[in-house]
């Protein structure tokens, strides 16, 4: 698992150089289209709103050999070319995020998420698995649910999810343009026509749902771990200074919650940092893995929430290059109140590789486990049964409907078992469900070992209507 992590340590081994933004893309057969079913080329829609330049930046580190945020400079350089906007100038936004920190993000009446563009698609993806990853060029690309147009808004070099607090964007991104490529964190300026500026190193964690505070890390070689910062809605900044810290796992605009993990002890402790004491509790010890043969590494957070009360989650365990489940707990634990933390194994389905462990917060602070799934997630029950989950975490079943296409399989393989397409991201905003549909061949090149990848030939964001089943294609690209 440490391995995870030494891209991001050699990113902060390459700070000296200056960034430019991403580079011009060639032109790419890609359409975009709305829900009345006109088709446009480039990905703009019909309404003819214009290409223009988004003001570039370019950051300068200072070099004094003290690898700290202090050390980041932003520079505004005007006019540069370098990042292309295409759509969505002139917009004030003023609510609150949707499905905050996903792939599909809305904000006012605006779902944004990210495809590949045509070079992006050459990249290969071990199981078919792209979106989390660095995968090859990427574009940013907006739907507009009330006239139902889906456009551009800028090309970037992304991957894992969408974070916004208030109306400033952030996205976790990979620069190539220097000696060698580095992860950056991209910060833009929504209500400014996506004016955007850079800091190398850095990464987004995590976002609060209601976009009140976003929080990123960068790596300190030493203090074998990441460094924390908290920026607030209200403008307020702050820094969590540990040792050994993995990742921040829940926020809101009172507190944040992370962990850490000593590789050489195997000590994995629950910590919560409070923003108006700027001090940092211990809420105890994450439990390590119950099975023999367990690989001692701190596993992964998952669908980690928190509240006034506290905060929940599911800790997950795996063994072998083949992430096989080892084991499965519920952890929760008190606000503020040291040593609060408590564990319970959860049981989980290892025939079927089934790691799922749902979850309902209760208002007495305790959580419920005899659910479906987590509440407002979507997902493919018994096969190809599309379902999503209401606010109690009860299953629904998507209405078939003639229009559904591409929703209708979780994947699909050939003859030899070669997976031919793929529903890749299927996720729950404001009840429309959003997909990634995936057109598949298989890439042997490009296999390591036994796990198998492929190349993407086409792509396809889709959306379902959870109530009427219907299906609709927002955007494309071959």
């Amino acid at each position: 698992m440490k391995n995870k992590y030494i891209r991001t340590i050699l990113s902060v081994l390459a700070v000296g150089v200056v960034l430019a933004g991403c580079s011009d893309k060639a032109s790419k057969n890609v359409t975009a289209e709305t829900d009345t079913g006109e088709t446009t080329s480039d990905g703009m829609s019909d309404n003819g709103a214009s290409d223009g330049t988004l003001n570039d930046s370019v950051i300068e580190i200072e070099d004094d050999g003290d690898d700290t945020a202090s050390n980041i400079v932003f520079e505004e350089e005007e006019d540069s070319g370098d990042v292309q906007q295409t759509a969505d100038t002139g917009i004030s936004f003023t609510g609150k995020p949707e499905n905050n920190g996903a792939h599909f993000v809305k904000l006012d009446d605006r779902v944004f998420f990210r495809v590949p563009d045509k070079e992006g698609l050459d990249v290969a993806g071990l199981f078919g698995e792209y979106i989390d990853t660095e995968s090859g060029p990427t574009k940013l690309v907006s739907h507009d649910t009330k006239t139902g147009e889906t456009k551009e808004v800028f090309d970037d070099h992304g991957y894992r999810g969408i974070f916004i607090k208030g109306s400033t964007m952030y996205l976790n991104e990979w620069d190539n343009s220097g000696d060698s490529p580095i992860d950056r964190l991209g910060i833009y300026d929504m209500n400014s026509d996506f004016a955007a500026k850079y800091s190398a190193g850095e990464m987004v964690m995590k976002g609060a749902a209601d976009g009140s505070v976003v929080v990123t890390g960068y790596y300190d070689g030493d203090k074998d771990g990441y460094m924390l910062h908290a920026y607030l809605e209200d403008g307020q900044e702050y820094d969590v200074d540990e040792s050994h810290v993995m990742e921040c796992i829940a926020c809101d605009k009172n507190r944040l919650y992370y962990t850490t993990f000593d590789f050489e002890t195997g000590d994995h402790k629950l910590f919560e940092y409070d923003y108006s004491s700027r001090t940092s509790t211990e809420l105890g010890d994450i439990p390590s893995d119950a099975n023999e043969g367990g690989t001692g590494d701190p596993g992964e957070v998952k669908d980690a929430v928190c509240d006034d009360g506290g905060v929940y989650f599911s800790q997950h365990y795996y063994q072998g290059t083949g992430h096989f489940i080892s084991s499965v707990f519920y952890v929760t634990a008190r606000a503020g109140e040291k040593g609060s933390l408590k564990s319970e194994e959860a049981d989980v389905n290892f025939e079927e590789e089934d790691d799922n462990a749902p979850f309902v917060v209760l208002e007495e602070g305790k959580i419920d486990k005899d659910v479906d799934g987590i509440p407002f997630g979507a997902s493919y029950a018994k096969g190809d049964v599309l379902v999503w989950y209401d606010n109690e975490g009860k299953a629904h079943e998507v209405p078939e409907n003639e229009s559904r296409k591409l929703s209708m399989k979780r994947y699909e393989t050939d003859d030899d078992g070669n997976m031919v397409s793929e529903v890749e991201c299927i996720e729950y905003v404001d009840g429309i469900l959003y997909g990634i549909y995936n057109e598949l061949e298989r890439s042997e090149a490009d296999d390591i070992g036994w796990r198998m990848a492929y190349r993407r030939t086409k792509t396809s964001v889709f959306s379902v209507d959870v109530n009427s089943g219907e299906e609709k294609i927002l955007y494309t690209v071959e």
